[in-house]
């Protein structure tokens, strides 16, 4: 037999279970806009880069693997670091801009490692010689 409660019951109970299953997939600490962060090594030399949602990335100009890429809902205010290093006999000399429409005075003054605010678009480039 069905009573008045147990009929409250069954339309109240899902009601909750949806309210909390919203609040569960809004409670992330990332935001929703994309950076996207795009770097290619040139020359001979290696790329690390490091976020804290996707780990490592390590790239390389000869190899399969020359871009080093994030397209990813970076947390805000995330840092992202960036190191150039040269293989042995050779130089890291500087970023360069690739279409970038940012460009940061660590970019400028050759920073390495670089450590970059994921606050918009970055294409550039390592260059090694």
């Amino acid at each position: 037999m069905t009573t008045p409660a147990n009929r409250l019951l069954k339309l109240v109970i899902p009601a909750l279970l949806l309210v909390l299953l919203s609040a569960c997939v809004n409670d992330t600490p990332y935001s929703s806009a994309n950076a996207h962060i795009v770097v290619e090594p040139e020359g001979p030399g290696q790329l690390v880069m490091n976020t804290r949602l996707m780990g490592e990335t390590t790239c390389r100009h000869e190899t399969g693997d020359s871009i080093c890429a994030h397209t990813v809902y970076l947390q805000d205010d995330e840092v992202l670091t960036i190191t150039a290093i040269p293989d042995e006999g050779h130089t890291f000399t500087g970023w360069v801009r690739a279409g970038s429409p940012n460009w940061t005075d660590e970019l400028q003054n050759n920073s390495n490692p670089l450590f970059l605010l994921a606050d918009g678009d970055y294409f550039f480039k390592a260059a090694f010689q």
